[in-house]
């Protein structure tokens, strides 16, 4: 059980990066309430699908 919770924290810990979006996300969250930080949250994360759909689509061609 020991080395299960270990992994699971170790788990945590690398799928959850602290990053711009995150910091973000918990401001908005602390001061305007719940609600306003998940939009921030689907904004990154509707920008970040975008680029994937672009990069997907060829636009790595034109990037190069």
């Amino acid at each position: 059980m020991q080395t299960f919770l270990t992994f699971i924290v170790i788990g945590f810990s690398i799928a959850l990066p602290v990053g711009a979006i995150t910091v973000e996300m918990t401001k908005q969250g602390l001061k305007n309430g719940f609600f306003h930080g998940l939009t921030v949250g689907a904004g990154g994360m509707t920008i970040d699908l975008l680029l994937i759909l672009a990069l997907y689509a060829g636009f790595a061609q034109f990037l190069s």
